[in-house]
């Protein structure tokens, strides 16, 4: 099946709406060619018009294909000299914006004759030759006019979550299979098996997230295999998945392998080997050989369209997914296509229900992507969407039906979607694809609504509709519900590919172009293709990954990249460049270049600042880069601009960023320190009320001037920004920090404040106001005496105040004392190291009231609460709805006994707590009453550390306990009480140097699966197999992990 033409609607479209602005007007005048481009403008209007239909005819009709392929030149050809026109004359702007009419006219003077002015409507006229010779065609094409229609914008409270419909039966079945042990055999394996699109994925990621995974293993590793089966990568792989970070680029097969073993010795893991199409026995047998080091009872979970790949693997137990039934089809359906479930239940939907579910043959992924087609239909149109699947192939094959599905779904996108969702292809299978950056790639090739403010929003909408019709899955969201990632799924990148046609080029050794792409990814390991590509059209080059390139070889590959000027976006990050391999000012179309972690990079030209077109320019961790900064504000069009992290930008921003009033995104606002003009004031930030997402302004103590540097800076106008960091560092340049505070007052819809270093005395009471705050952290306020109330705050969710030392109280109000009002959303509560905190306060009209005097609610929704290094806190509300953990660290016992203490005949406190935590000395530990630990019902892991008598936490232990860690406590022998708990699965003892005596009946610990000592050398030769004093007490124990430290190395 040949690939489609990719009509570049997006580009067409914009481009009209380019020469009808303002700018082009003027450029028509200074360089005489308005008539020209009136006449373009009208050539091009008529062409779109006829694209729709052409977009729907070229899989039947090739000659309509080879129209297509001319159009696209041409549009394209048009495009990039109209930028050029358009960046020459902004560069002529940005030098000086008073001169330039005088400066064209000089430069058309009579001792300058009208080179340029011949050139340009030369080549203006050579372009509307090229769209001539387009136009003509559609005439013996029979290609008819259909409207473009915009994307509707969605506005929808719909959650985005993979849906588990008649597949819960598979995952209880898979679940019970990973509890079963075998004492003799390490690792044991299971395959999910089915054709591509029955979610096989989701089935395994519904286990992977499940809590009995979590209860059940030590390790969770994710790896996606994909039909390139690599040793090394998959390797790289699972040591990702279990550290969160990458491997060096440069480490050695044998290292990453001796790294593995050390990560899964002795612990009892579960790997997900995701989309496995290897039949290849000896690399299997290769691999298992690694991972043969495990605890018994680990497990691998294989998924696979292959039932060879089982056998090939020796799976011991294989699921195989059907299709759905008639039943689970139309409940999945009607999941996704309706947001309130009673819609799918109307008659007007009987009567093609058949059609929806013949078309889809039970594949989920068809009826997710049905259902994203349907989801936006109004009840007028269900007739036309049943027409449209009846002339899909319902009689071929259930392959048939996939293809017929994806390809009727892509048409049904608006042309806007059409060229955003074939972009897509440049990224790999698997690849999770970040937002942002995708947002930023699509604006960078123009598929964006041109000339509008909020472009970053259209990208948004654009993003999930994608992922509201299914073409995007297995989206990750940050705190706040907003998308931060997603993937496609192999079958819809198939279709991207397919669509995208020779305009995406993913490239490869076994994919190599013989046609000039627009737009091209790699890894470095192809990297010596890139000198014989064809990049006359070249718009987007995307190094993927490194993988041990060396600057020298990427430099030789990538310096033809810098002669190619219609360059729209540039990723060269993560490289070793030492400098860029060529002009930079040569990319006048450049707008979006990333050099992020380019860790080698150690300057940058000062022509950067001639890039007048970018709108994104990252430079996170260039830890060694410096440049002149000034030059950055002439970079007129940008949006987007993240320094975290870089050298060049760790002491201060320079003067004039404030002149960059398209700014939508800026990680870091530094304040200098030096007084002269070239450095930024804090003021720099007044007129940038676009900025949204977080910004972080550190050195907020070297603010000389807070009346001419913040009076006027008008953060609460920044009303797109959802996260505040606020730091002073430990700078006092000035004796008005709580007014400096008070000028920085943030928009009320702020999620997310965090405040450094504060130097004032009272904290501004704006801290009571913004109250779609669900975030703060408070931290190292050292002469802090005062902060208003929060308990108010109705969205707070986690609140943490740390190292405040003359902070004695926290104070709330009198009305807030209801249990509807006090803290109503609150989950997460820290106090850490605030010495001479020593409760709450109630404040009434100017009155203080002692809490003793009044009785203070409880927390209604508090899950989490750590307390560290706070004795003196000694009356606070009580928690006894704790959910998930309570942490006491060198503190009294006071507030836990107050919580004990609402005890009744009809309610225990406490009992649903999960996790305990206690270290260091816990003052009144004797006042808490007998038993006490009997009314944790449901706790399941405790954590005792550096105690003085560890017999205090074990009475009375609750038999739900599954989990023990016990460290760096003076003890000789583990008290007997630990014996009773009939459930523990998991007991870690840590630098206790004088342990020499384990409970005699340890036996009786029959769910005990793993003892790990680690750092107590007494006891470690008594734990020997078999020639161990202590043996015959823990011989039962399946997995049993002793290890003493060597010099320096920490736990």
């Amino acid at each position: 099946m040949s690939k489609l033409e990719q009509i570049p609607f997006a580009v067409a479209i914009n481009l009209v709406k380019r020469l009808a602005s303002p700018a082009f007007c003027e450029i028509g005048q200074i360089y005489g060619v308005t008539g020209q481009l009136e006449r373009l403008k009208q050539t091009i209007e008529s062409i779109n018009s006829v694209l729709l239909d052409a977009d729907g005819k070229q899989e039947e009709n090739e000659a309509v294909k080879e129209w297509i392929r001319h159009f696209k030149g041409a549009i394209v050809a048009a495009d990039d000299l109209l930028d050029g026109i358009a960046t020459e004359h902004l560069r002529l702007k940005v030098d000086d914006p008073n001169k330039i009419v005088t400066k064209v006219c000089r430069f058309f003077s009579s001792s300058n004759p009208i080179i340029l002015r011949c050139r340009v409507a030369r080549e203006v006229n050579e372009m509307l030759g090229s769209i001539d010779v387009v136009v003509h065609s559609p005439r013996n094409l029979m290609l008819n006019p259909r409207p473009f229609e915009s994307e509707t914008r969605q506005t929808s409270s719909f959650v985005i979550e993979r849906q588990i419909v008649g597949r819960e039966s598979t995952v209880v079945a898979i679940l019970h299979s990973l509890s079963t042990v075998h004492p003799d055999q390490n690792v044991s394996l299971i395959a999910v098996v089915g054709m591509g699109g029955l979610g096989k994925t989701t089935v395994a990621l519904c286990v992977y997230n499940s809590e009995k995974v979590k209860s059940l293993f030590e390790l969770s590793i994710w790896v996606h295999v994909s039909d390139d089966f690599n040793f090394k990568t998959t390797v790289k792989k699972m040591l990702e998945s279990i550290t969160g970070s990458s491997s060096d680029d440069e480490e050695s097969l044998e290292d990453l392998c001796n790294r593995l073993r050390e990560n899964l010795n002795g612990k009892r893991y579960f790997l997900v080997l995701d989309d496995v199409w290897n039949e290849n026995h000896g690399k299997w047998i290769q691999l298992r050989s690694l991972l043969m080091c495990g605890a018994p009872g680990s497990k691998i979970l294989v998924t696979t369209r292959s039932r060879m790949v089982a056998t090939v693997m020796e799976v011991e137990t294989v699921f195989d997914l059907d299709l759905l039934t008639y039943e689970h089809s139309w409940a999945l359906f009607t999941n996704l296509a309706f947001e309130n479930s009673a819609e799918g239940m109307s008659p007007e939907l009987e009567s093609i229900r058949r059609s929806i579910l013949a078309i889809c043959h039970g594949v989920p992924l068809l009826i997710r992507l049905a259902a994203g087609m349907f989801r936006s239909l109004h009840q007028t149109e269900w007739k036309e969407f049943e027409n449209d699947l009846r002339k899909q192939n319902l009689l071929g094959d259930v392959g048939d039906g996939i293809m017929s599905v994806m390809k009727l779904s892509y048409q049904k996108l608006s042309p806007q979607l059409k060229q955003c969702f074939a972009y897509c292809s440049i990224y790999p299978k698997d690849w999770e694809i970040e937002k942002n950056e995708l947002i930023q790639l699509w604006m960078a090739q123009g598929y964006l609504e041109f000339e509008i403010e909020d472009m970053e929003e259209v990208g948004n909408q654009l993003v999930y509709t994608l992922l509201m019709k299914s073409f995007f899955e297995a989206a990750k969201f940050d705190k706040y519900g907003n998308v931060l990632s997603f993937k496609m799924h192999d079958l819809i990148h198939d279709l991207a590919q397919y669509v995208a046609g020779d305009v995406c080029c993913l490239l490869s050794e076994i994919a190599y172009p013989n046609y000039h792409p627009m737009h091209v990814s790699l890894e470095s390991n192809v990297i010596h293709l890139v000198g014989s590509l064809d990049a006359s059209w070249l718009r987007t080059f995307f190094l993927l990954q490194t993988n041990e390139l060396v600057a020298v070889e990427l430099a030789d590959c990538l310096s033809f990249i810098f002669r190619r000027s219609c360059l729209h976006a540039l990723n060269l990050s993560n490289t070793y460049l030492k400098e860029l391999p060529g002009p930079i000012n040569k990319l006048k179309h450049l707008r979006y270049l990333d050099l992020s972690f380019c860790r080698n990079l150690v300057s940058l030209p000062n022509s950067i600042g001639s890039l007048v077109n970018l709108q994104t320019l990252k430079l996170i961790g260039c830890e060694r880069l410096e440049f002149s900064t000034k030059v950055i504000t002439k970079l007129i069009n940008l949006r987007y601009l993240d320094i975290r992290f870089c050298k060049a930008f760790e002491d201060m921003v320079p003067a004039g960023l404030g002149k960059l009033s398209s700014l939508q995104f800026l990680s870091t606002f530094v304040v200098g320190d030096d007084q002269k003009n070239e450095v930024g004031k804090l003021n720099e930030l007044k007129n940038l009320n676009g900025l949204r997402g977080n910004l972080e302004i550190r050195g907020l103590g070297k603010v000389r001037d807070v009346t001419l540097e913040s009076q006027e800076l008008n953060l609460k106008d920044k009303k797109l920004l959802e996260s505040l960091d606020l730091n002073w560092g430990h700078w006092n340049y000035n004796s008005s920090s709580e007014q400096l505070l008070k000028n920085l007052c943030p928009p009320q819809h702020l999620k997310e404040l965090n405040v450094w270093w504060y130097p004032g005395v009272t904290f501004s009471d704006w801290l009571s106001s913004i109250t779609h705050v669900s975030h703060i952290t408070l931290f190292g306020f050292d002469k802090c005496q005062y902060l208003p109330p929060l308990e108010l705050l109705p969205s707070l969710k986690s609140l943490e105040i740390s190292y405040m030392k003359d902070l004695t109280c926290i104070h709330c109000k009198m009305v807030s004392l209801t249990a509807l009002q006090f803290f109503p959303s609150l989950e997460r509560l820290k106090f850490n190291n605030c010495e001479n905190l020593s409760g709450w306060e109630v404040i009434d009209d100017g009155h203080t009231f002692h809490p003793h005097h009044l009785s203070l609610p409880s927390f209604p929704r508090l899950s989490e609460l750590i307390i560290n290094e706070c004795q003196k806190l000694t009356f606070m509300p009580t928690f006894p709805h704790l959910l998930e953990e309570l942490q006491l660290h060198s503190s009294t016992v006071e507030p836990l006994r107050e919580t004990l203490g609402t005890a009744s005949s009809s309610f225990t406190p406490l009992s649903n707590l999960k996790s305990l935590k206690i270290e260091g000395k816990i003052l009144g530990i004797k006042d808490l009453p007998n038993q006490w630990m009997q009314s944790l019902t449901s706790l399941e892991y405790l954590e005792i550390g550096d105690v003085e008598k560890l017999d205090d936490w074990f009475v009375a232990c609750p038999r739900s306990l599954l989990k023990i860690m016990v460290y760096d406590c003076e003890i000789q022998a583990l008290p007997n009480e630990i014996c009773k708990l009939q459930s523990l699965q998991h007991m870690k003892i840590l630098g206790c140097r004088n342990l020499k005596l384990l409970p005699k009946e340890m036996h009786l610990l029959t769910s005990l699966f793993t003892l790990e000592i680690w750092d107590c050398p007494l006891l470690h030769e008594k734990c020997q197999k078999a020639t161990g004093a202590d043996w015959h007490k823990i011989a039962h124990i399946p997995n049993l992990i002793l290890k003493q430290y060597e010099m320096g190395e920490r736990y």
